[in-house]
């Protein structure tokens, strides 16, 4: 399926920000690939996985509140 103008614009200004981004609480950029009918694209590994990594457990602490909180706003 196709996407339309307005989408692949918004993709490509996408594309362009993450190229631009450079922080270690941020995932890297390395690479994107147009194929036939997909668009993909190279990201850094993360070991952990996503953010939802952390909350496995049914509750956080208020200090893990505070430090993923303080993370993710550096990035």
């Amino acid at each position: 399926m196709l996407a339309s103008a307005a989408t692949l614009q918004l993709i490509v200004r996408e594309l362009r920000v993450l190229k631009m981004t450079n922080h270690p609480n941020l995932v890297s950029y390395f690479k994107s690939y147009l194929g036939v009918k997909s668009l993909y694209i190279v990201l850094e590994y993360c070991e952990r996985g996503s953010i939802s990594y952390f909350f496995t457990d049914d509750t956080l602490s208020e200090d893990q509140i505070v430090f993923l909180l303080h993370e993710i706003l550096n990035g």
